[in-house]
């Protein structure tokens, strides 16, 4: 488990340290408990590059990939790898969070739509007696050609920089799953969605890590049940294996903290989102929170409580289940992955206890392609 929150505010302000009890606990921390340090480090939109983008009508960095230069954003992000990581030496988590357009043109709607209209545009001013669907195609095809190369060449560029780390994207693969209902099926991704998420092969090639998110929501709770909340957290999890390139590690995003209640994930749910990661064979998950969930002293008392009783005993007991497993059932050889029924397994392995693993529709794998 890698530790994504800048619980250093905690320490700086109030005297509150969790990270002794993380690292009790097998939780890996970024030594002197930085945000951004030698187990992982994560880049916002302002920290690397010159990123293009739109942000409440104004036009940053030239506001979109086909409007901005790609060369000096990448001698700035050069830099900016240099400076906020600074060991050549860097083996981490190294992912890049960019969420203000996606590369795939048909996933830009709803406030997304206005780097369409852009790319419409300029396809205008070229081909002026074109038909509206001339004009969309090939808008399409030169916006998805140009986030192709900024995305590209920026993973390129830190990979190059800092080779020993695994370099992702947060986020991706999407599967835009939230509005299943009753069945299973309705919570994996669509037809259309792996689609698009096909046209990024170029992407799951590059990357040496997969970082998609199975944050919870805290309207999943008030709408949906527990299973549900299992079948979303599974298609999810599911595409990310279906599309990553090869062997590369998959690392989800899990939140301990529910934006819209200010309170913190419910025990289960925390346990279970470890384990369905863990239960897919997967290789680890960023447990995240931001700024403002350490904004308080009631705040970071909350996250100390939490680590003690809830984070840390998961990353423990978890970790030591998936080991016995891995012992029991491979030999030594490779992890468990209850990948013919991704509904069981998870269970196994959050029991406190010693458990008894259900040795039904295991297999032995180092996240093999499925």
């Amino acid at each position: 488990s890698f530790w994504n929150v800048p619980s250093y505010k905690c320490s700086n302000k109030y005297g509150i340290n969790v990270t002794d009890s993380l690292r009790k606990f097998g939780v890996l921390v970024n030594t002197e408990e930085k945000f951004r340090g030698d187990s992982i480090t994560i880049f916002y939109a302002k920290d690397l590059g010159l990123y293009p983008r739109i942000e409440e009508g104004s036009y940053i960095n030239g506001g979109h990939p086909q409007l901005s230069y790609l060369n000096k954003h990448l001698e700035k992000a050069k830099n900016d790898i240099e400076t906020k990581i600074p060991s050549k030496d860097f083996n981490g988590l190294a992912v890049i969070d960019w969420e203000s357009w996606r590369p795939v043109w048909e996933f830009n709607w709803s406030g997304f739509r206005q780097y369409q209209k852009i790319s419409r545009e300029l396809v205008k001013e070229q081909h002026p007696n074109w038909s509206a669907q001339e004009v969309d195609e090939k808008a399409a095809a030169e916006w998805e050609e140009a986030a192709k190369v900024w995305m590209l060449d920026t993973l390129l560029m830190g990979k190059t920089e800092r080779p020993l780390g695994e370099w992702c994207y947060y986020l991706f693969p999407d599967c835009y799953n939230y509005n299943g209902k009753d069945q299973p099926h309705q919570y994996f991704c669509s037809e259309n969605i792996k689609a698009g998420n096909n046209k990024l092969k170029w992407l799951w090639e590059s990357s040496s890590a997969i970082c998609p998110s199975i944050y919870l929501r805290n309207s999943q709770l008030d709408a949906q049940n527990f299973t549900q909340r299992v079948w979303f957290t599974h298609g999810r999890l599911a595409e990310a294996l279906r599309v990553r390139s090869s062997d590369a590690p998959v690392y989800p995003y899990i939140n301990y903290f529910l934006y819209e209640s200010h309170s913190t994930v419910p025990e289960e749910d925390f346990y279970r989102m470890m384990a369905q990661t863990a239960g897919l064979g997967m290789e680890g998950v960023v447990v995240w929170g931001s700024s403002s969930h350490v904004a308080s002293q009631e705040d970071c008392n909350t996250l100390d409580e939490y680590v003690t009783s809830v984070i840390g005993p998961a990353t423990q007991t978890i970790t030591k289940n998936v080991l016995k497993c891995a012992e029991t059932v491979c030999k030594g050889q490779g992890r468990c992955a209850w990948l013919a029924n991704p509904y069981s397994g998870w269970r196994e392995l959050t029991n406190p206890t010693d458990p008894h693993f259900s040795f039904n529709d295991i297999t032995c794998t180092n996240v093999s392609k499925q």
